[in-house]
């Protein structure tokens, strides 16, 4: 069962055992417009509904999310509220209204929320490119090196598999062996 399955599933439970409870006034209030039924659906404005959408009396717990076909239904106390409808990538939408009595067929039209992402910058240097590649190599920092009398042969023989042979003085040919490989299967 996918997350809107679940969510549905859930919504519906509660909204039966709501339904289920006999009409009774709060504590404190006696008359007949004590507290009244919301319900309505939150479409987009092609009339696709809106799924899973909260949908709730603002500053209060009166409340509920639209069912998979955009319908909602809740409880509310009387007196004037404001109804607040907000789901992910829609802007909100706040509607003043009045209960006193139920309220049926309230309609409440979603615009999509134009998102902008900020600016991203990249940077990356030749050192990390390297080690995050999916074969094994490894980088020389050259910094270590400069202003130094060190050779590159010097260099390459710190590094952790690195074999040198050289045929001579300075300047002369050198063969390199990495972890036993060597001539065309290293590359330098």
């Amino acid at each position: 069962m996918n997350i809107k399955g679940i969510l549905a599933a859930i919504w519906i439970i509660g909204f039966q055992s709501a339904a289920a409870q006999p009409h009774r006034p709060h504590a404190g209030h006696h008359g007949p417009h004590a507290s009244a039924w919301l319900s309505g659906k939150v479409m987009e404005k092609d009339s696709t509904a809106v799924a899973f959408a909260t949908v709730c009396l603002k500053g209060t717990n009166y409340g509920c999310s639209t069912d998979d076909k955009g319908h909602f239904r809740f409880k509310a106390p009387a007196g004037k509220h404001t109804l607040t409808v907000s789901v992910i990538g829609y802007e909100p939408v706040e509607k003043n209204i009045e209960t006193g009595r139920d309220m049926k067929n309230l309609t409440v039209v979603l615009q999509p929320a134009a998102t902008e992402l900020e600016e991203v910058v990249v940077t990356g240097s030749g050192v990390s490119r390297v080690q995050q590649s999916p074969f094994n190599a490894v980088a020389v920092d050259t910094k270590a090196l400069q202003n130094t009398t060190k050779s590159l042969s010097d260099a390459l023989s710190k590094l952790p598999g690195m074999k040198l042979r050289e045929s001579g003085g300075v300047g002369s040919d050198m063969q390199l062996m990495l972890d036993g490989f060597s001539g065309k299967h290293v590359k330098v």
